[in-house]
Formats: structure tokens, C-alpha cells, sequence
């Protein structure tokens, strides 16, 4: 049975929860059954005088309305964990699963282990998370703190596992969700994107490149297909004649497994998206080339290969990806803003939020608009010089035409059209 905790009306309480025996008061709330250990739990103190009692009485009514505490919230951080994982662990995805198991064993069960869930409070956690942030050395190589993006999962983590507290009736608040500035997976890594002039040095860029890697790049910003999505690609899901890709699976890396095979994302993630001719022909000429080389390309092979043959892992591509940008004069952004990248000059060119949101994929409109509609400092210099140049000289407003000009070149290339307003 689970112990629901309940507000305690203190009007018209009168004597309730106050006992008088042997000279003096004893107040005694009942708090349920702890479901740790099927023992029921009370909350009892006894006091001299009838007006102690009250005050004690009232003090702890309003700290059981305050925080809910039942008897469930008794229990321990490590019983919590076994209940959530015993209760979900099938309904995780494998890469989360890892990540959270990855953050309980590493940092979080070691501090928090015998910890009652009803102690952890929005101040303990902010503290801890400096702590991992400013002073846990690391094992392997000595190194003092975490960076953001791994406080972020270890954040992840305790939220989730208190959310299914809250679910189950143990709690009935996460304090995980009252952080201010909590650990964000976006505080080191935001929704980077590159200007249209950026892109066009990509482009030229890819010509120094091998033609699989010319093609896994052309995808992500034509198609603004994930990493996973492009290596879950097979030769039966590219239609070289409508110049579009079905998206039929993910891929994914799970430690112990290799690359696990899934579902895409989200339900609207199964979807054919448009790509341009320069990318067809770019997975073409690289098709051509694996058949030069020996292989048997049937529709069920793997788009993109890795030397043995084997389907390439999503890991590679990003390490490929990093390899590039390093080795180049461009901005050091992840794999995973050519999406971000793709998405956001496609809206600059078309203005078109409804098309831009299909071609994402995503399940809702205002997800596109809150994720991916962005600018980025330099495109948004790039918008004041502009007005300024025109204030100071009517005739500057060819400066404009320039950048739609570069802005038109790059989304030729990705299937759209830029329309000019004179």
C-alpha cells in the first residue's frame, strides 16, 4: 500500500494528536508505513505543559504541509534508486539507462547512498553539484572537477529518480525541479549554428575530404538528420529519383552491446525528408566508390560503411566531424549543429516555421521555434550592421543584398529558395 502524505487542516484542531498521561502531554502523529522496511511510522514528543504540546504539535503539522513528508520519505536514496530502476528499467532507453547507471555508481550513490529522500533539499543539491564542479577529483586522471555537461546527466539522473518518488506517492515534490540555474546539458554546449558564410567554407572545405565524409556532412545539413539517423541509413531508404531519404531506424553505441539498432526519436522522426541533388549525387559518387573497392551494395547494406564493412558507428562520425573542425579554420561546434545549422538558415530563407518544423521532424511546432529559430552573435552583428549602414548611407543597402545573396547560395544547395523583397 502506498502511503499518500495529506495536508493537516490546523483550524478548529482543537486537542488533536495531544494525549495527556502520567503528568504529561504526549504528542503523537501517525505518518503511515514505510515502505522500505513495512514498519508503521509516528512522529511522538512529550512535553511538560499543554501549551508546549500545541506548539510542538502545530510546528510539526506545518512541517508535514510544508513538505509533505510521509512515511515513504523515510527511505533511503539507494532504496529509491533499486525501486526506480526495478519499476522502469524496461521502459529506458539502453544509452539513458547507461548514462544514469554511469552517474549513480561514479558519483551520486557514493555522497547519497544512505541519504533520506525527505533530507534532500534544493540547497543540498546546489552544494553537491560544487562540489563535483569545483573539487571531486577524478580518478582516472587527477583532474579537479566535472565539466557542466557531466553535472548536467548526474542532474538528470537525481531528477528522474525523484520524479518517480513523486510518482509512487513517496514524496510529493522534487526539489530536483526548484534549482535556480540548474545543471543544463545546454549551459556548455547551446544550440550552436553556423553563418551562411561558414557553411559556404564547409562546402569548400569538403573537397579536401574523402567522399564518405563529403556525404555524411552534406546529409546532416541538407536532410538535418541526427547522427544515429544517418548512421541507421541504408541504401533502400535513399529515392535518387525524388531526391529524398526515409528515415526507418537509429542507431546507437551501448557499452558491453556495440551498436544497438532502434527507433528513430520520436513517431514523427519515421519520416521521408527532401534533400538537395548536390547530396544525392555526393552518396552516389560515394556508392560508386565502395563498389570500385570490391563491396556488394544491396539495398539492405548500410549507407555508410567502415573499413571492415560493418555499419559506421555514430561515435566515428563525430569523431570525424571533430577531427575536421580542428583541423580548420572554423568553429569548434559539435556534429550535431549541422541539424541546428541546416534548420536555422532554412527559416532565414523561407520564413516558413510549419515547412522548417516538418522537415525537423519534430512532434510540435513550438519546439522548432524554441530549440532551433535562432541567431548567432555573429548573424545577429551581421543584423545591426546592416541597419546601421543603411542610416548612415542609403546607397549601403546593397550590403543587405550581399548577405541574402550568401544566405541564397547556401540554401540552393539544401532545397530552398530565398525570395527577395524589394
Amino acid at each position: 500500500m502506498v502511503c499518500k502524505s495529506r495536508v493537516i487542516d490546523l483550524r478548529n484542531i482543537g486537542d488533536k494528536y495531544i494525549y495527556f498521561e502520567n503528568g504529561r502531554y504526549r504528542v503523537e502523529i501517525a505518518l503511515g508505513y514505510n515502505r522500505a522496511n513495512g514498519k508503521r511510522e509516528r512522529f511522538v514528543k512529550r512535553v511538560a505543559t499543554k501549551s508546549e504540546a500545541i506548539t510542538v504539535r502545530n510546528a510539526k503539522i506545518e512541517e508535514i504541509n510544508a513538505n509533505q513528508i510521509t512515511a515513504d520519505a523515510n527511505m533511503t536514496f539507494l532504496v529509491l534508486t533499486k525501486d526506480y530502476l526495478l519499476k522502469h528499467e524496461s521502459d529506458i532507453a539502453q544509452s539513458t539507462l547507461d548514462t544514469y547507471k554511469r552517474s549513480l555508481n561514479n558519483y551520486v550513490l557514493p555522497v547519497m547512498c544512505n541519504m533520506k529522500i525527505k533530507d534532500i533539499k534544493p540547497d543540498y543539491l546546489t552544494d553537491f553539484y560544487n562540489y563535483l564542479r569545483n573539487e571531486y577529483e577524478q580518478k582516472t586522471s587527477n583532474k579537479i572537477g566535472l565539466s557542466d555537461v557531466t553535472i548536467a546527466h548526474i542532474h538528470s539522473t537525481i531528477r528522474a529518480i525523484l520524479n518517480h518518488a513523486v510518482t509512487e506517492g513517496y514524496i510529493t515534490k522534487n526539489v530536483a525541479n526548484k534549482l535556480k540555474n540548474a545543471p543544463s546539458l545546454d549551459v556548455e554546449n547551446p544550440r550552436q549554428a553556423y553563418t551562411p558564410k561558414e557553411v559556404n567554407k564547409i562546402y569548400q572545405l569538403l573537397d579536401n575530404e574523402n567522399l564518405r565524409f563529403r556525404a555524411i556532412v552534406k546529409v546532416a545539413l541538407s536532410g538535418c538528420l541526427r547522427r544515429g539517423e544517418i548512421s541507421g541509413l541504408n541504401w533502400s531508404d535513399i529515392d535518387k529519383d525524388k531526391n529524398k531519404i526515409e528515415i526507418n531506424r537509429s542507431v546507437t553505441v551501448i557499452t558491453g552491446k556495440g551498436l544497438v539498432i532502434k527507433e528513430p526519436k520520436t513517431k514523427k522522426s519515421k519520416a521521408s525528408v527532401s534533400v538537395s541533388q548536390d547530396t544525392i549525387d555526393s552518396l552516389y559518387e560515394y556508392k560508386s566508390e565502395l563498389e570500385l573497392l570490391g563491396f556488394e551494395i544491396t539495398n539492405d547494406t548500410p549507407v555508410f560503411l567502415s573499413s571492415n564493412g560493418k555499419r559506421l558507428s555514430p561515435d566515428k562520425i563525430s569523431t570525424y566531424w571533430k577531427k575536421f573542425v580542428s583541423k580548420n579554420d572554423i568553429p569548434k561546434y559539435c556534429f550535431h549543429s549541422l541539424r541546428h545549422t541546416g534548420l536555422s538558415l532554412m527559416y532565414m530563407g523561407s520564413g516558413n516555421i510549419v515547412a522548417v518544423s516538418k522537415h525537423a521532424r519534430h512532434s510540435r511546432v513550438s519546439t522548432t521555434s524554441d530549440i532551433y529559430l535562432h541567431s548567432s552573435p555573429k548573424q545577429d552583428e551581421e543584423l545591426v550592421n546592416i541597419l546601421e549602414n543603411i542610416r548612415n548611407d542609403p546607397t549601403q543597402a546593397l550590403t543587405q543584398r550581399e548577405i541574402l545573396e550568401q544566405i541564397q547560395s547556401v540554401l540552393a544547395q539544401v532545397n530552398y529558395t530565398l525570395s527577395k523583397k524589394e
